[in-house]
C-alpha cells in the first residue's frame, strides 16, 4: 500500500470514532465532495447517507450546495463548506454559528479531521479517475 493511503486509514477510522454522528460525519464529507466536484466522492457518499438513513430531499439539498433545513445541520455545513472553501482558513462568523447551534471546539476538531481527510480522497479520486462502484452508479 502506497504511504499516503496507508495514512488515510488511521485518520479515517479516528474520523468515525470522534464526537458526530454518522449523519454529521456525512453531511461533512458529502459537502467537501461537493465543493470539491469530486463526482466519485459525492455519489459514494450519497449512497452512505442513504445507508444512514437520509432522505432523498436532504441528499439532493446537499448535493445542489443549497441550505439545510436543520439550524444545527445548516450550522455544521457551512463550517464544514467554509474549511474546504478556504483551506483551513477560520472564519469566526461561522465557527461562532457552529458554537451556538450546539457543538464543542472537540467536534469543531472533528469537523477539521472529516474535512481534511475528505480533501485528500477528493484529490486521489479525481487524479486517478476513479470509475463509479456499482453500488454509486445510481447516485451518479
Amino acid at each position: 500500500m502506497p504511504n499516503g493511503l496507508g495514512a488515510l486509514v488511521p485518520m479515517n477510522m479516528q474520523f468515525a470514532e470522534g464526537r458526530l454522528t454518522p449523519v454529521e460525519r456525512e453531511i461533512v464529507q458529502l459537502a467537501v465532495s461537493v465543493q470539491n466536484r469530486c463526482g466519485y466522492c459525492v455519489a459514494g457518499h450519497s449512497a452512505f447517507g442513504t445507508d444512514l438513513g437520509m432522505t432523498e430531499a436532504g441528499i439532493a439539498t446537499l448535493r445542489a450546495n443549497r441550505p439545510l433545513p436543520v439550524v444545527h445541520e445548516e450550522a455544521l455545513l457551512r463550517f464544514a463548506r467554509t474549511l474546504a472553501a478556504h483551506k483551513g482558513h477560520r472564519s469566526d462568523a461561522e465557527y461562532d454559528a457552529f458554537l451556538k447551534a450546539g457543538y464543542t471546539a472537540e467536534q469543531a476538531a472533528d469537523v477539521i479531521l472529516g474535512v481534511s481527510v475528505k480533501m485528500y480522497t477528493n484529490m486521489l479520486a479525481i487524479w486517478l479517475s476513479l470509475p463509479l462502484d456499482d453500488k454509486f452508479r445510481p447516485y451518479a
